[in-house]
């Protein structure tokens, strides 16, 4: 994987987001330090459930530039037609978006569309993607 040229938006999984439903502070905490920095960022999930009323409910819906959901979409993550949905919504062509997910499968997917991806594990793997960003360790 070719990280050398800094991507400009950020697209998170919702398994990244929260798990169980509780947010991550330390990845809640990065969200807001890729946007104080003037990025984009994308948060992605396969549901139909109304994901921007809960998001508003934990006082975090103003945290992201576009919610992108599989129900809104008409397709699911990781096709390539649900990150074209999501590209468009920020105006940023896939090969300057990265997607940070929970799953090897959403990692697959998102290269073969063209977005820069890196699996999520622990929040220690914010510092890939702060590198990924160009963003200070």
């Amino acid at each position: 994987m070719n990280l050398r040229k800094p991507a400009f938006a950020l697209f998170l999984d919702e398994g990244v987001m929260r798990q169980a439903g509780v947010v991550d502070s330390e990845v809640l905490a990065f969200v807001r330090e890729v946007r104080a920095v003037g990025r984009p960022v994308v948060l992605c999930a396969n549901t139909d459930d109304d994901l921007r009323a809960e998001l508003a409910a934990a006082g975090i819906a103003d945290d992201f530039d576009a919610v992108i959901t599989s129900g809104e979409a008409g397709w699911f993550k990781p096709s390539k037609p649900f990150f074209e949905v999501a590209t468009a919504a920020v105006e940023t062509e896939a090969k300057r978006c990265l997607l940070v997910a929970a799953t090897d499968r959403d990692v697959r997917g998102a290269r073969a569309a063209g977005l820069v991806a890196i699996r999520f594990t622990t929040t220690a793997d914010l510092g890939y993607a702060r590198k990924a960003l160009a963003l200070p360790a």
